[in-house]
């Protein structure tokens, strides 16, 4: 028996999600964003999971936290410098 599941050639494709950054002035990773890459996703539309990096004084990473508290895809990625994070 296989260790992992065989894939089947009738189930669909699988598609890797579409990611975008945002970086710091610094060059640290300040925004991270996912969408379905199978809907041609763009930066304005409410299709995007989006996640913030914060960061001490010596540039450590030190908090993740999603947009609006949730990893769903429902953000637009334009606006997550204004969006809340949790």
């Amino acid at each position: 028996m296989a260790p992992y599941p065989v894939h089947s050639p009738d189930a669909p494709p699988i598609v890797p999600d579409t990611k975008r950054y945002s970086y710091t002035a610094a060059g640290l990773l300040q925004y991270e964003g996912w969408a379905n890459s199978a809907s041609n996703p763009q930066p304005s539309q409410p299709v995007w999971a989006i996640k913030q990096y914060t960061y001490d004084g010596n540039n450590r990473l030190v908090l993740e936290q999603w947009a609006n508290g949730s990893s769903q895809r429902t953000n637009v990625w334009d606006n997550c410098s204004t969006l809340s994070y949790q």
